[in-house]
């Protein structure tokens, strides 16, 4: 973003231009502001070199901060699609494990239910589906109620 930026500013370099980049310099930190960014571009007149700091212009503003940023927002969106990925994996073989238990114990797999919503380990969900070929129905909540708890340590 800094750099498509520094690309337009030195198009408008004139006095009268000023107002250009102006504009420029509000939609980069609007843009900014609307994918998040707590970076905050330098001021105007720092980047036409009068600034309180001596000044800087748009050939040394720092790109280390800017690539800061997109780092830390490329792995916090990586963390979110994984954790997203892990949920809607988890509630898929919940479904699936929920169809089972009706197929294997009928009406009586819905007490289940509570139990299984709170497992939220992958492994041990499949696990579960293993654990279908019990005799009864309260075996197997006894074996996804255990599973719960140990989740809820973690």
């Amino acid at each position: 973003m800094l750099a498509r930026l520094r690309e337009e500013w030195v198009r408008f370099p004139g006095a009268a231009d000023r107002a250009t980049r102006n504009v420029l310099y509000a939609w980069a930190g609007a843009l900014l502001e609307g994918m998040g960014a707590d970076l905050a571009l330098p001021s105007v007149d720092e980047l036409e070199g009068t600034g309180p700091n001596g000044g800087k212009n748009m050939a040394t503003v720092s790109e280390a901060r800017l690539g800061k940023w997109f780092e830390d927002v490329r792995a916090e969106h990586m963390a979110l699609g994984r954790e997203q990925g892990l949920a809607e994996s988890a509630a898929t073989q919940r479904a699936v494990l929920r169809r089972q238990a009706a197929v294997r114990f009928g009406d009586a797999a819905r007490r289940l239910d509570p139990f299984l919503d709170e497992v939220r380990s992958t492994a041990k969900l499949a696990e579960i589906g293993v654990w279908l070929m019990v005799d009864t129905i309260d075996e197997l909540i006894a074996k996804v109620e255990a599973a719960a708890a140990a989740d809820r340590v973690r």
